[in-house]
């Protein structure tokens, strides 16, 4: 679950219909911790 989305020095309470921007740093919650597939999801790389 992403919880949070920091873009310069704003800080956005994602929504549904939310976009993510290269750049932002985001904040999220797993219940079974960050995967290799949850980092290539927002990273590209694993």
């Amino acid at each position: 679950m992403v919880v949070a989305i920091e873009r310069g020095d704003e800080v956005i309470t994602p929504r549904g219909d939310t976009t993510i921007h290269a750049g932002d740093l985001i904040t999220a919650f797993s219940k079974d911790g960050i995967t290799g597939s949850v980092m290539h999801t927002f990273t590209g790389s694993k």
